[in-house]
């Protein structure tokens, strides 16, 4: 896909180089076409035109399509002028440099000091800065508390405040958890859930033991270091060796038949909503190698297109779209927690006090934000996680080496690492 992106993009450049911008009544804006998102995006540009009196196109396009529809309006010559970008989705455009540098545009912002500062490691490439976040998701553990309960297990909120949530105790717990209870032989309660064979945000278990990615440059892979292969081999005793996953179980977390779990603060409302029991929120436990726990920050945020036809509108609109109103607007219609500071303690403050049942430490969330990362900020990053499969899988089946396998994997992604 990076491959097609970089050909329209060459089109798209060229073309630029012939095109005279020139003056629009409205703005265009790009946006994703998830429905619950609707309300917001048509209510934001409502606002601005109230306010400026100047019309804003929303254009919704499917997640999926985002990519390369984009592109294929940029070699046409069909320039918007913002969009609202996930980075996965946008990152191959900003390596080529289609969206302006906003650098300036944060450093005019004061409200911006208070964004995670993992939200704008995000969208920094080298020192290029493509886009302002705006929400925030990070990963996270989340456990049955009725279940630790009947096991007279200590919550892992308690260990994690004792500075004890480490290896040791997760796979106490998880072990503890793990039930065969009518005896028939076969585990009807799991210590833990996989997706698929992974027990979930890989990158978050590998940062939680001391483990690194990619070097500081992004152009070699430094997974087949001690602690990298440490943790692949702890992932699959999980599986393979202690049997506490529900691999080959009928067992389901939303049934109350799985101990722990990965999920994320896009879906706690959701998860409110859903889950019979009692339960709550944890970060990652910290493995023997590691200092301190972590996991993946997934942001959105707005871009501004370098051949924008409104490019000083497109400035303005963006600073409207970041205002805490704005934003406090968004994460009210559509349920997105806010890149700020503050403004995720409102949004969290909303949630517990809202009718329903409320996670235990759900006002805990802006520390593990915190602790996040941001997955690396390569425009071959798809590429390199399809080889990080291909390469794993076998260990994860109990079938090579999590040594060989994270060797292989290094050997394989450092040219494309070095390609781009």
């Amino acid at each position: 896909m990076a491959a097609r992106i970089t050909r329209l993009l060459l089109l798209m450049l060229i073309m630029s180089l012939v095109l005279t911008p020139c003056s629009h009544a409205k703005l265009t804006f790009i946006v994703n076409d998830n429905t619950s998102d609707q309300e917001g995006w048509r209510a934001l540009a409502e606002g601005y035109r109230k306010q400026t009196g100047v019309d804003v196109e929303v254009i919704a396009m499917r997640w999926a399509d985002y990519p390369d529809k984009l592109a294929t309006m940029l070699a046409g010559g069909v320039i918007p002028d913002v969009a609202f970008y996930s980075l996965r989705f946008v990152i191959s455009l900003a390596a080529v440099g289609v969206f302006e540098d906003l650098t300036a545009l944060r450093k005019h912002l004061p409200e911006m000091d208070d964004v995670f500062p993992a939200a704008f490691d995000e969208v920094t490439l080298g020192n290029y800065m493509y886009g302002i976040p705006t929400d925030v998701n990070v990963s996270w553990m989340e456990f049955n508390a009725d279940l630790f309960d009947q096991a007279g297990l200590t919550y892992p909120t308690k260990l994690w405040q004792q500075n004890q949530w480490n290896w040791d105790t997760f796979l106490m717990s998880v072990k503890r958890l793990t039930r065969d209870i009518d005896g028939d032989g076969r585990i009807d309660q799991a210590g833990m859930s996989v997706t698929g064979t992974w027990p979930g945000d890989w990158p978050g278990w590998y940062w939680s033991n001391g483990a690194t990615i990619l070097d500081a440059q992004m152009r070699s892979s430094t997974m087949n270091s001690p602690q990298a292969v440490e943790t692949l081999q702890f992932l699959a005793d999980l599986i393979n060796a202690h049997g506490v996953t529900t691999r080959g179980t009928s067992a389901t977390k939303n049934n109350g038949q799985v101990g722990i779990w990965v999920s994320a603060l896009n879906v706690v409302q959701q998860n409110r909503n859903i889950y019979p029991f009692n339960w709550g929120i944890v970060g990652f436990p910290i493995g023997p190698s590691g200092v301190t726990s972590a996991s993946t920050i997934f942001g959105g945020g707005y871009v501004v297109f370098k051949d924008a036809p409104n490019k000083e509108e497109a400035y303005k609109f963006v600073e409207y779209l970041v205002s805490s109103e704005s934003e406090r607007m968004r994460a009210r219609l559509a349920s997105r927690a806010p890149a700020k500071r503050r403004g995720l303690q409102v949004f969290l403050e909303e949630i517990r006090t809202t009718p329903g049942p409320v996670p235990i430490n759900l006002m805990g969330a802006p520390e593990l934000v915190a602790l996040s990362r941001p997955l690396p900020v390569t425009p071959v990053w798809d590429e390199m996680e399809k080889m990080f499969w291909e390469e794993v899988n076998p260990v994860l089946n109990a079938r090579q080496s999590a040594r060989a396998a994270l060797e292989s994997f290094t050997q394989r992604v450092n040219p494309l690492l070095a390609s781009w």
